[in-house]
Parts: C-alpha cells; structure tokens; sequence
C-alpha cells in the first residue's frame, strides 16, 4: 500500500473516530512501513528509511503514524502530508 499526494494514485485513507486521541487502527500495528517522501526539515530521516509502525493516533484532526524507524529514530508520519510505503 502506497500513500501519497494523489487519490487517483491510492491514497491511504485510514478510518478514524474524531474523539479519540489513542490508536485507532490496531490492523497497522507491527507492519513495516517504507519512507517515500517527508517536507519534515526537523528530521534526519531520508527516502527509504525503514521502519515498524508502533501505533496510530488522531493529533490536532491529522492522523499520525507512529514508526520506530530502524535508524533508531522514533518520529511519526502525517497521513496527509508524508508519503510512504506499508509493506504487506
């Protein structure tokens, strides 16, 4: 599964109450996942840096995916702004 800026290219559209703060999608828990592309000019994170997604969250109405990046990194995706790659 790839996200990205295009919805005709299959956009990751993870459901997601707007109540909750905690993981909301308990499925990508555990899967790997593959940095396409980050605007983050904070991060030492680079196009295809791996990592495990260790949770999932609603954070100020973006979704965020956390990842342990296997660098040693511990820095989240945006669903809607960072593009990546969740490995089946």
């Amino acid at each position: 599964m790839k996200n990205n800026q295009s919805q005709r290219e299959g956009k990751i559209y993870l459901p997601y109450d707007r109540k909750s703060t905690t993981m909301f999608d308990e499925r990508l828990c555990g899967k790997r996942v593959k940095l396409i592309h980050t605007d983050d000019l904070h991060t030492k994170l680079k196009s295809g840096d791996m990592g495990t997604i260790k949770c999932t969250f609603l954070n100020l109405n973006k979704v965020a995916i956390i990842v342990e990046w296997d660098s040693g990194n511990n820095s989240g995706l945006i669903v809607t702004k960072d593009d990546y790659e969740i490995l089946e």
